[in-house]
């Protein structure tokens, strides 16, 4: 019985050490799947499901990735850009003040990201609205395009919710819109000629194997239409209308 028990706590103890490994390799080889994949854009947009650790990892990743052929690296995280200034104090080591970002953004490895980014030689800055703006994603397209057109940066990637990421809404007839209107923040940024190459990111197998999916493939496609399952969208719409490619976890 004693040595059973030896052999169990052995074997949790080499999960334990090696499990991480093997999510950080997956992180890296998503990593460069994704630059690959959008290399002529102008930004990536990586869409995230909140609170979910691996997203501010992936997006380590691709930033560790960039800085390491030393390109000049811009991020814009979906804070409110009236708290700017509360973000440039945690880059710099500092504590977080409990509001800065938004409950429904807000959990542990959110803020330890912003640490980490804060050690490196890049640019991070809070894209989101202001109070005095109505629409968020008017307001980040605003705040966008002109840092895109200024071309200061060889790298420009942003982390916000999956539904921001949508390139292309076709809204159902029943929600009011017209078919083409009231874009999200990635498809008010293709309305303004910006190239985005749009990744979003589905947790729902949670097989641990997670993978790289172009939408241009049935199972991207499926992937990524089940991403925004709960948008109320015309059914005529497709996975390459949502993203470029899909991380299924």
């Amino acid at each position: 019985m004693l040595n059973l028990l030896r052999l169990i706590f052995l074997l949790l103890l080499i999960a334990a050490v090696v499990s991480p490994l093997i999510l950080s390799e997956s992180h890296d080889k998503l990593a460069i799947g994704i630059i690959d994949l959008c290399q002529d854009s102008d930004l990536i947009i990586l869409g995230e499901k909140h609170k979910k650790p691996d997203s501010q990892e992936l997006l380590q990743a691709i930033v560790n990735e960039w800085v390491a052929e030393n390109e000049s690296v811009f991020i814009g995280l979906e804070i409110s850009r009236d708290n700017q200034a509360e973000l440039d104090a945690a880059l710099s080591g500092g504590n977080l003040p409990e509001g800065t970002i938004s409950s429904i953004i807000d959990h542990q490895a959110y803020r330890h990201m912003i640490k980490e980014l804060g050690r490196l030689p890049v640019t991070v800055k809070a894209i989101d609205s202001s109070a005095e703006d109505g629409n968020r994603d008017q307001g980040m397209m605003g705040h966008m395009v002109p840092l895109i057109r200024a071309d200061r940066y060889d790298k420009v990637i942003i982390l916000v919710g999956n539904n921001h990421a949508i390139k292309s809404i076709k809204w159902h007839p029943e929600t009011g819109h017209s078919r083409l209107g009231n874009q999200y923040l990635a498809g008010r940024l293709e309305q303004q000629g910006v190239n985005v190459c749009s990744v979003v990111q589905d947790f729902a197998l949670n097989t641990g194997k997670p993978r790289l999916l172009p939408t241009t493939s049935q199972e991207g496609s499926h992937a990524a239409m089940h991403v925004i399952k709960a948008v109320y969208h015309d059914e005529e719409m497709s996975g390459t209308d949502v993203a470029d490619a899909v991380v299924v976890w």
